[in-house]
């Protein structure tokens, strides 16, 4: 279960206080508090009001900065960002320290400094980026913007991933392009319902969306909220794209033009068109060749930017990796096998002490000569009061969840053949035990998969059926002809193993997200999949070989990092959405009368 509760207080511009608390059940228990605050001086709203010439008398102004996050669990600061900012009026100096925690005992720290000559150019390593992402509310000083007018540039609908499965993606941007183009006004009849930042969602485009989901819907045959709660829910939406959009472009991130081509290129690839073909498709249907370029360039950037920081969030301790390979070895341990021998000396219920005392000699005396060479399995025939007694006392092999949990805590510390150096006593008596044989299991013992992988990057508008139902041209291709498959992962892959082949070489449980990991666990070698959609797109994927082995030490806490870290993805990217919306300027409009 996790639980957030934040507040904040920002009575006015450039002072900003906020205090969060954040609860993972299980995992982590963090107290965050985050400041912008003058602390020496008059702010320049301040100054403007007092009829200063906005600070062109250079007087200073002094600011603190800064963020730090407390670990409950381990009682430790974990991540910290401290600072100061100094407004002269003609010129702005910035000092931040930032303490990044990457195990229990070791961080990093770097030191930025950055001088800023007002309305001319800024010198130095840059802060902004850091103040921005770790305090909520921060505001740049001689920041003077107001709320965006109506008329400031519109997004394209097509603004939270890139384009795959290219016939579904064109169809899809017909309708959004044209409700809401950065070239043309609002169409008459149609208004704003939301202003994000610098770019507007639009009624039109809204219904679009809200339509695509009912026919979503119909297809699954799946259950839709009530009408209001539909259009909030898929306002929020739009606003999520809008608010990581204009967060990525301000971001400093650039996408290349080869890497566009190439992006751009698969669209005509999965149509089995010409890129001639392709701007002809796009001139029938409204959409401008140069606005579809600058869409998909807006999707990669966004998917960017957002794997980048939301990766970038993530922490995973060291007490938390032992904890995790503390519970594998844990699960092992339940499916390790013993065969156990014993000699029990049975106690009556109720007996005295005295004849307890004799019942212990008895069970002492056996466990002597046993230690003094005679056969185990003599001795248990002779004296052993169990219903093995005829076979020697051995119980036969048995599953550690199929024994007396105090047999296993006595005989798993012992070696094939050992006896156990003490006598152990339970309700039904004395017990002298020997561990005849033991099967453990290896919680380090893995299957690797060498596999290889195409890649498309789906349009938001594709759903998940929608993918499973559209095969790529590339799959139909290759089952044709597998050995073109590494051909066609270099003309058509949207990953950094395209220029391999989509070879991702051997890898561990863990290493892919479960969908992927799922799909290629159930391929036989040279197996080629259905397509597969996650959240990095859709892939088709290829089994080239498996090995079993042993992790080392090394080894198995990778592993383990590369798991939490994948469970823990959800999470951060929440977080870092709602930051993002926290500082983002959202201004509702309710439809003219």
């Amino acid at each position: 279960m996790r639980s957030i509760l934040g507040a904040r207080y920002s009575p006015g511009p450039y002072r900003t206080f906020g205090l969060t608390y954040r609860l993972a059940r299980g995992l982590s228990e963090q107290v965050e508090l985050g400041w912008q605050w003058p602390i020496y001086g008059r702010t320049p709203a301040e100054s403007a009001a007092s009829g200063s010439a906005g600070g062109a008398d250079c007087k200073g102004s002094w600011y603190s900065v800064g963020r730090v996050n407390y670990s409950m669990r381990d009682s430790r600061i974990t991540d910290s960002v401290l600072g100061f900012e100094y407004d002269a009026g003609c010129w702005i100096g910035r000092v931040v320290a930032e303490r990044l925690s990457t195990g229990r005992s070791e961080a990093t720290t770097r030191l930025l400094l950055q001088l800023e000559l007002v309305g001319l150019s800024r010198l130095g390593s840059n802060p902004l980026q850091v103040l921005k992402d770790n305090i909520p509310g921060y505001r740049l000083l001689r920041d003077e913007r107001s709320a965006p007018a109506a008329a400031l540039p519109m997004t394209d609908a097509l603004s939270a991933l890139r384009p795959a499965l290219l016939a579904l993606l064109i169809a899809a941007a017909v309708p959004a392009v044209q409700a809401q183009s950065r070239s043309n006004p609002v169409r008459t009849g149609d208004y704003i319902v939301a202003v994000v930042n610098q770019e507007l969602v639009t009624a039109s485009e809204l219904q679009a969306r809200i339509s695509r989901v009912r026919d979503d819907a119909a297809r699954q045959r799946a259950s839709l909220p009530p009408e209001d709660q539909l259009r909030r829910e898929v306002l929020d939406a739009l606003i999520d794209e809008r608010v990581q959009l204009t967060h990525a472009r301000d971001s400093g991130t650039r996408i290349d033009d080869a890497e566009l081509d190439r992006a751009v290129n698969n669209v005509a690839v999965q149509n089995q068109i010409t890129m001639a073909q392709l701007r002809e498709r796009l001139r029938r249907e409204g959409i401008e060749y140069a606005r579809f370029r600058n869409n998909v360039r807006d999707q990669m950037l966004t998917e960017r930017v957002r794997e980048r920081e939301v990766q970038a969030r993530i922490r995973v301790t060291d007490a938390e990796i032992d904890a995790y390979l503390d519970q594998r070895r844990a699960a092992a341990s339940a499916t390790s096998e013993y065969n156990i021998a014993q000699i029990l000396v049975t106690v009556p219920e109720g007996a005295s002490a005295e004849e307890i005392t004799r019942r212990r000699e008895r069970a002492e005396a056996a466990r002597k000569r046993v230690a003094a060479g005679e056969a185990f399995e003599a001795v248990a025939r002779e004296l052993s009061e169990d219903a093995n007694r005829a076979a020697g006392g051995v119980i036969g092999m048995r599953s550690a969840d199929r024994l007396p949990d105090v047999f296993v805590d006595v005989v798993k510390k012992l070696k094939s053949g050992e006896v156990a150096p003490d006598l152990l006593r339970t309700g039904a008596g004395f017990h002298v035990l020997k561990l005849v044989d033991k099967k453990e299991g290896d919680a380090f013992r893995i299957t690797q998969t060498r596999a290889r992988h195409i890649l498309l990057r789906p349009s938001a508008q594709l759903t998940a059926d929608a993918a499973q139902r559209r095969r790529p041209v590339s799959a139909s291709r290759s089952r044709a002809a597998a050995p073109t498959f590494e051909v066609l992962a270099r003309e058509n892959s949207e990953d950094g193993s395209a220029s391999a082949g989509g070879d991702l070489g051997w890898t561990s449980p863990g290493n892919f997200v479960p969908e992927f990991e799922e799909a290629m666990n159930k391929l036989a070698i040279n197996g080629l999949s259905d397509p597969v959609v996650s959240r990095f797109g859709v892939h088709l994927i290829q089994v080239m070989d498996r090995r079993d082995m042993t992790l080392d030490v090394k080894q198995q806490r990778e592993q383990a990092r590369n798991v939490l870290r994948e469970r823990k993805f959800d999470e951060a990217f929440d977080e870092w959405l709602r930051e993002l919306r926290a500082r983002a300027y959202i201004e509702m409009r309710e439809a003219p009368l």
